[in-house]
Protein backbone atom coordinates (compact mmCIF):
# COMPACT_ATOMS: atom_id res chain seq x y z
CA UNK A 1 0.00 0.00 0.00
CA UNK A 2 1.42 3.71 -0.38
CA UNK A 3 0.96 6.21 1.63
CA UNK A 4 -0.94 9.17 0.36
CA UNK A 5 0.36 12.69 1.07
CA UNK A 6 -1.70 14.85 2.84
CA UNK A 7 -3.15 18.10 1.23
CA UNK A 8 -1.30 21.30 2.96
CA UNK A 9 -4.28 23.40 3.52
CA UNK A 10 -5.77 20.69 5.21
CA UNK A 11 -3.64 20.40 7.92
CA UNK A 12 -3.71 24.44 8.07
CA UNK A 13 -7.37 24.38 9.04
CA UNK A 14 -6.54 21.52 11.66
CA UNK A 15 -3.99 24.07 13.19
CA UNK A 16 -6.52 26.88 12.56
CA UNK A 17 -9.35 26.04 15.03
CA UNK A 18 -10.64 28.81 17.45
CA UNK A 19 -9.26 28.43 20.93
CA UNK A 20 -13.00 30.10 22.15
CA UNK A 21 -16.83 28.90 21.80
CA UNK A 22 -17.10 29.06 18.22
CA UNK A 23 -19.33 31.93 16.63
CA UNK A 24 -22.20 30.84 14.36
CA UNK A 25 -21.81 33.03 11.77
CA UNK A 26 -21.84 31.25 7.95
CA UNK A 27 -17.63 31.75 7.83
CA UNK A 28 -17.14 29.76 11.19
CA UNK A 29 -19.98 26.98 10.03
CA UNK A 30 -18.09 26.47 6.94
CA UNK A 31 -14.30 26.82 8.85
CA UNK A 32 -15.83 23.36 10.57
CA UNK A 33 -16.88 21.82 7.98
CA UNK A 34 -13.99 21.80 6.44
CA UNK A 35 -11.94 20.71 9.32
CA UNK A 36 -14.11 18.45 9.95
CA UNK A 37 -13.84 16.99 6.64
CA UNK A 38 -9.41 17.35 6.92
CA UNK A 39 -9.73 15.17 10.58
CA UNK A 40 -11.06 12.56 8.20
CA UNK A 41 -8.94 12.69 5.80
CA UNK A 42 -5.90 12.11 8.14
CA UNK A 43 -7.76 9.79 9.66
CA UNK A 44 -8.71 7.80 6.55
CA UNK A 45 -4.65 7.91 5.55
CA UNK A 46 -3.72 6.37 8.58
CA UNK A 47 -5.81 3.75 8.29
CA UNK A 48 -3.87 2.82 5.06
CA UNK A 49 -0.68 3.26 5.89
CA UNK A 50 1.77 0.32 5.14
CA UNK A 51 1.97 -2.33 8.30
CA UNK A 52 4.60 -2.90 9.58
CA UNK A 53 6.86 -5.78 8.24
CA UNK A 54 5.71 -7.85 11.21
CA UNK A 55 2.04 -7.14 12.33
CA UNK A 56 2.08 -8.70 15.65
CA UNK A 57 -1.24 -9.40 16.68
CA UNK A 58 -0.51 -11.63 19.68
CA UNK A 59 0.35 -9.10 21.84
CA UNK A 60 -2.75 -6.81 20.02
CA UNK A 61 -5.39 -8.63 18.34
CA UNK A 62 -6.77 -5.90 16.87
CA UNK A 63 -3.62 -4.63 15.51
CA UNK A 64 -4.38 -3.13 12.11
CA UNK A 65 -7.44 -4.72 11.21
CA UNK A 66 -8.06 -4.22 7.95
CA UNK A 67 -4.71 -5.87 6.99
CA UNK A 68 -4.84 -9.28 5.93
CA UNK A 69 -3.38 -11.64 2.95
CA UNK A 70 -4.77 -11.33 -0.65
CA UNK A 71 -7.01 -14.44 -1.25
CA UNK A 72 -4.85 -15.87 -4.11
CA UNK A 73 -1.57 -15.27 -1.95
CA UNK A 74 0.63 -18.46 -1.80
CA UNK A 75 1.65 -18.13 2.12
CA UNK A 76 3.78 -20.03 4.33
CA UNK A 77 2.21 -21.19 7.55
CA UNK A 78 3.83 -21.90 10.57
CA UNK A 79 2.10 -23.66 13.72
CA UNK A 80 3.63 -23.91 17.14
CA UNK A 81 2.37 -27.02 18.94
CA UNK A 82 1.10 -26.40 22.38
CA UNK A 83 4.54 -27.85 23.81
CA UNK A 84 6.77 -27.28 27.14
CA UNK A 85 10.03 -27.58 27.72
CA UNK A 86 10.32 -29.37 24.28
CA UNK A 87 10.53 -28.47 20.14
CA UNK A 88 8.17 -29.04 17.44
CA UNK A 89 6.59 -27.10 14.94
CA UNK A 90 5.03 -27.47 11.78
CA UNK A 91 5.13 -25.61 8.19
CA UNK A 92 2.57 -25.60 5.64
CA UNK A 93 3.37 -24.14 2.25
CA UNK A 94 1.66 -25.31 -1.33
CA UNK A 95 0.06 -28.44 0.01
CA UNK A 96 3.66 -29.56 1.49
CA UNK A 97 4.06 -30.63 5.47
CA UNK A 98 7.13 -30.42 6.67
CA UNK A 99 8.18 -30.68 10.77
CA UNK A 100 11.11 -29.04 12.93
CA UNK A 101 11.48 -31.45 15.37
CA UNK A 102 8.89 -33.38 16.94
CA UNK A 103 8.72 -33.35 20.89
CA UNK A 104 9.03 -36.10 23.23
CA UNK A 105 6.80 -38.50 24.63
CA UNK A 106 3.99 -36.24 25.58
CA UNK A 107 3.31 -35.56 21.63
CA UNK A 108 0.59 -37.45 22.10
CA UNK A 109 -1.17 -34.89 24.18
CA UNK A 110 0.68 -31.70 22.92
CA UNK A 111 1.29 -32.16 19.37
CA UNK A 112 -1.25 -34.49 18.03
CA UNK A 113 -4.08 -32.71 18.56
CA UNK A 114 -2.87 -29.88 16.68
CA UNK A 115 -2.08 -32.23 13.75
CA UNK A 116 -5.90 -33.22 13.66
CA UNK A 117 -7.07 -29.70 14.47
CA UNK A 118 -5.26 -28.68 10.92
CA UNK A 119 -6.36 -32.39 8.81
CA UNK A 120 -2.59 -33.58 8.82
CA UNK A 121 -2.96 -36.89 7.32
CA UNK A 122 1.26 -37.04 6.15
CA UNK A 123 4.37 -35.31 6.99
CA UNK A 124 6.26 -35.32 4.12
CA UNK A 125 10.05 -34.49 6.01
CA UNK A 126 10.55 -34.42 9.79
CA UNK A 127 13.84 -32.79 10.17
CA UNK A 128 15.55 -33.63 13.72
CA UNK A 129 18.33 -30.95 15.13
CA UNK A 130 19.69 -33.06 17.46
CA UNK A 131 19.44 -36.38 19.00
CA UNK A 132 17.91 -35.53 22.48
CA UNK A 133 14.42 -36.73 23.27
CA UNK A 134 12.28 -33.70 23.81
CA UNK A 135 12.97 -33.50 19.59
CA UNK A 136 13.28 -37.17 18.34
CA UNK A 137 10.92 -39.30 20.66
CA UNK A 138 7.84 -37.96 19.25
CA UNK A 139 7.99 -39.55 16.13
CA UNK A 140 6.23 -42.63 17.39
CA UNK A 141 2.94 -40.80 18.55
CA UNK A 142 3.51 -38.25 15.35
CA UNK A 143 4.00 -41.24 12.74
CA UNK A 144 0.77 -42.53 13.66
CA UNK A 145 -1.45 -40.16 13.37
CA UNK A 146 0.30 -38.79 10.25
CA UNK A 147 2.94 -41.13 8.64
CA UNK A 148 6.26 -39.52 8.61
CA UNK A 149 7.79 -40.00 4.47
CA UNK A 150 11.16 -38.68 5.42
CA UNK A 151 13.11 -38.00 8.50
CA UNK A 152 16.08 -36.11 8.00
CA UNK A 153 19.41 -36.11 10.74
CA UNK A 154 22.66 -34.17 11.04
CA UNK A 155 23.92 -36.71 13.57
CA UNK A 156 25.41 -40.07 13.63
CA UNK A 157 22.68 -43.01 13.88
CA UNK A 158 23.53 -43.89 16.85
CA UNK A 159 24.37 -40.50 18.73
CA UNK A 160 22.13 -41.74 21.64
CA UNK A 161 20.00 -44.04 22.65
CA UNK A 162 16.88 -41.91 21.33
CA UNK A 163 18.50 -41.59 18.12
CA UNK A 164 19.14 -45.27 17.64
CA UNK A 165 15.57 -46.55 18.59
CA UNK A 166 14.22 -44.04 15.66
CA UNK A 167 16.64 -45.09 13.21
CA UNK A 168 14.81 -48.46 14.07
CA UNK A 169 11.44 -47.72 13.99
CA UNK A 170 12.03 -45.82 10.80
CA UNK A 171 13.80 -48.86 8.95
CA UNK A 172 10.41 -51.34 10.20
CA UNK A 173 7.85 -47.92 9.04
CA UNK A 174 9.20 -47.37 5.92
CA UNK A 175 10.40 -44.49 6.81
CA UNK A 176 12.82 -42.94 4.83
CA UNK A 177 16.38 -41.78 6.71
CA UNK A 178 17.88 -38.41 4.57
CA UNK A 179 21.00 -36.54 6.00
CA UNK A 180 21.92 -32.79 5.58
CA UNK A 181 24.39 -30.98 6.88
CA UNK A 182 26.19 -27.55 7.55
CA UNK A 183 25.25 -25.30 4.92
CA UNK A 184 22.61 -27.82 3.34
CA UNK A 185 19.75 -25.92 1.69
CA UNK A 186 16.29 -27.29 1.75
CA UNK A 187 13.78 -26.00 -0.36
CA UNK A 188 10.10 -26.72 0.12
CA UNK A 189 7.22 -26.64 -2.26
CA UNK A 190 8.36 -24.40 -5.23
CA UNK A 191 11.69 -23.69 -3.47
CA UNK A 192 11.23 -20.06 -2.63
CA UNK A 193 10.91 -21.15 0.87
CA UNK A 194 14.93 -22.24 2.23
CA UNK A 195 15.55 -23.79 5.08
CA UNK A 196 19.68 -22.89 5.52
CA UNK A 197 20.96 -24.80 7.80
CA UNK A 198 23.78 -24.00 10.33
CA UNK A 199 26.55 -25.96 12.23
CA UNK A 200 28.68 -23.71 13.33
CA UNK A 201 29.93 -25.49 16.76
CA UNK A 202 33.19 -27.84 17.04
CA UNK A 203 32.87 -31.51 17.74
CA UNK A 204 33.71 -31.31 21.50
CA UNK A 205 31.11 -29.44 22.35
CA UNK A 206 28.08 -30.81 23.97
CA UNK A 207 24.83 -32.03 21.96
CA UNK A 208 22.35 -28.85 22.32
CA UNK A 209 25.92 -26.34 21.71
CA UNK A 210 25.85 -28.80 18.32
CA UNK A 211 21.83 -28.94 17.34
CA UNK A 212 21.04 -27.27 13.92
CA UNK A 213 20.09 -23.83 13.29
CA UNK A 214 18.05 -23.01 10.73
CA UNK A 215 17.28 -19.65 9.16
CA UNK A 216 13.79 -20.12 7.30
CA UNK A 217 13.28 -17.33 4.70
CA UNK A 218 10.45 -16.88 1.95
CA UNK A 219 10.78 -13.85 -0.17
CA UNK A 220 11.98 -10.85 1.93
CA UNK A 221 10.82 -12.47 5.12
CA UNK A 222 13.07 -14.30 7.22
CA UNK A 223 12.98 -16.65 11.09
CA UNK A 224 15.56 -18.07 12.67
CA UNK A 225 15.30 -21.52 14.75
CA UNK A 226 17.88 -21.58 17.45
CA UNK A 227 17.69 -25.47 18.91
CA UNK A 228 19.28 -26.12 22.21
CA UNK A 229 22.27 -23.56 20.79
CA UNK A 230 23.55 -22.69 24.28
CA UNK A 231 26.26 -20.14 25.25
CA UNK A 232 29.60 -21.94 23.67
CA UNK A 233 27.57 -22.13 20.48
CA UNK A 234 26.10 -18.88 20.28
CA UNK A 235 29.83 -17.55 20.24
CA UNK A 236 30.51 -19.73 17.41
CA UNK A 237 28.00 -18.73 15.89
CA UNK A 238 28.58 -14.90 16.07
CA UNK A 239 32.60 -15.60 15.33
CA UNK A 240 31.11 -18.11 11.75
CA UNK A 241 28.76 -15.36 10.33
CA UNK A 242 28.70 -11.91 9.69
CA UNK A 243 25.71 -9.68 11.08
CA UNK A 244 23.86 -9.34 8.04
CA UNK A 245 23.33 -13.03 7.90
CA UNK A 246 21.90 -13.27 11.21
CA UNK A 247 19.05 -10.78 10.98
CA UNK A 248 15.58 -12.32 11.06
CA UNK A 249 12.44 -11.21 11.17
CA UNK A 250 11.60 -13.76 14.08
CA UNK A 251 13.15 -15.51 16.70
CA UNK A 252 12.65 -19.13 17.70
CA UNK A 253 14.51 -18.87 21.43
CA UNK A 254 16.92 -21.49 21.86
CA UNK A 255 17.00 -24.19 24.48
CA UNK A 256 13.25 -23.44 25.39
CA UNK A 257 14.02 -20.46 27.02
CA UNK A 258 16.23 -22.21 29.66
CA UNK A 259 18.84 -19.42 29.92
CA UNK A 260 19.92 -15.68 28.38
CA UNK A 261 20.78 -15.68 25.44
CA UNK A 262 24.15 -13.43 24.00
CA UNK A 263 23.36 -10.10 24.09
CA UNK A 264 25.41 -9.08 21.11
CA UNK A 265 23.51 -12.50 19.04
CA UNK A 266 20.54 -11.40 20.17
CA UNK A 267 21.31 -7.69 19.05
CA UNK A 268 22.54 -8.90 15.72
CA UNK A 269 19.18 -11.03 14.85
CA UNK A 270 16.86 -8.18 16.22
CA UNK A 271 14.02 -9.97 16.35
CA UNK A 272 10.41 -8.20 16.26
CA UNK A 273 8.75 -11.27 17.47
CA UNK A 274 10.38 -14.04 19.96
CA UNK A 275 9.36 -17.37 20.47
CA UNK A 276 9.69 -19.40 23.34
CA UNK A 277 8.88 -23.43 23.09
CA UNK A 278 7.33 -23.09 26.84
CA UNK A 279 4.98 -21.58 29.22
CA UNK A 280 5.88 -18.24 30.87
CA UNK A 281 4.52 -20.11 34.11
CA UNK A 282 7.96 -21.79 35.06
CA UNK A 283 10.47 -20.81 37.34
CA UNK A 284 13.14 -22.59 35.16
CA UNK A 285 12.91 -19.73 32.06
CA UNK A 286 12.95 -16.65 34.70
CA UNK A 287 16.20 -15.36 33.34
CA UNK A 288 15.15 -15.70 29.87
CA UNK A 289 11.94 -13.90 31.11
CA UNK A 290 13.84 -11.11 32.31
CA UNK A 291 16.55 -10.82 29.20
CA UNK A 292 13.40 -10.21 27.04
CA UNK A 293 11.63 -7.87 29.52
CA UNK A 294 14.93 -6.05 30.24
CA UNK A 295 15.37 -5.24 26.20
CA UNK A 296 11.41 -4.25 25.89
CA UNK A 297 11.39 -7.68 23.47
CA UNK A 298 8.41 -9.09 22.32
CA UNK A 299 7.64 -12.15 23.28
CA UNK A 300 5.27 -15.47 22.46
CA UNK A 301 5.13 -18.85 24.68
CA UNK A 302 4.06 -22.17 22.74
CA UNK A 303 1.83 -23.71 25.90
CA UNK A 304 -1.10 -21.25 26.00
CA UNK A 305 -4.58 -21.95 26.86
CA UNK A 306 -7.19 -22.11 25.07
CA UNK A 307 -5.21 -20.91 21.94
CA UNK A 308 -2.51 -22.26 19.25
CA UNK A 309 0.33 -19.87 18.48
CA UNK A 310 0.44 -19.04 14.12
CA UNK A 311 2.70 -17.01 12.10
CA UNK A 312 2.01 -16.85 8.33
CA UNK A 313 3.87 -14.93 5.69
CA UNK A 314 3.45 -13.88 1.73
CA UNK A 315 7.11 -13.18 1.52
CA UNK A 316 6.59 -9.72 2.49
CA UNK A 317 5.04 -9.09 6.19
CA UNK A 318 4.53 -11.50 8.97
CA UNK A 319 0.74 -12.06 10.71
CA UNK A 320 1.13 -13.41 13.98
CA UNK A 321 -1.29 -14.42 16.00
CA UNK A 322 -3.15 -16.74 18.17
CA UNK A 323 -6.10 -19.04 16.81
CA UNK A 324 -8.83 -20.48 19.20
CA UNK A 325 -7.70 -23.99 20.12
CA UNK A 326 -8.00 -26.43 22.95
CA UNK A 327 -5.48 -28.59 23.97
CA UNK A 328 -5.85 -30.36 27.21
CA UNK A 329 -2.52 -30.34 28.20
CA UNK A 330 -2.31 -26.97 27.93
CA UNK A 331 -5.71 -26.39 29.92
CA UNK A 332 -3.57 -27.70 32.94
CA UNK A 333 -1.69 -24.73 34.04
CA UNK A 334 -2.85 -22.89 36.68
CA UNK A 335 -1.53 -19.30 37.24
CA UNK A 336 1.73 -20.15 40.04
CA UNK A 337 4.93 -21.04 38.65
CA UNK A 338 4.74 -25.31 37.97
CA UNK A 339 8.06 -27.80 37.55
CA UNK A 340 9.66 -28.11 34.41
CA UNK A 341 8.33 -31.70 33.37
CA UNK A 342 11.25 -32.66 32.14
CA UNK A 343 11.65 -36.48 31.17
CA UNK A 344 14.92 -38.64 30.66
CA UNK A 345 18.17 -38.96 31.80
CA UNK A 346 21.21 -36.46 32.11
CA UNK A 347 22.25 -37.75 28.62
CA UNK A 348 19.07 -36.12 27.19
CA UNK A 349 19.92 -32.42 28.18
Amino acid sequence: MKKKAVPFLLVLLLLSAPAGPAAASPADVLMDMLRNAAAAHLHRVADAAEPPKVVNRVADPEAYPDFDFSEDADLLEIWFPAVRDQDAAVFLYQGQVWMLDCGDERAQDEIVPLLRFLNITQVDRLINTHPHHDHINGLYAVDAAAPVRELMICFPGDATRHMTAAMEYCKGNGIAISTFSDESVLGMGDGLVSFLAWMKTDENESLNDRSAQFMVTYGDCSILFMADLEWAGQNQLLAALPAEDLKADLLRYPHHGKSRMLDQLFAEIDPALTIITNTSRILEIRSSTKFLDDKHAAAAYTHYPYSVLRVRTDGRHWICDRVPFETPAAQEDGEEPVPSGETGSAEDE
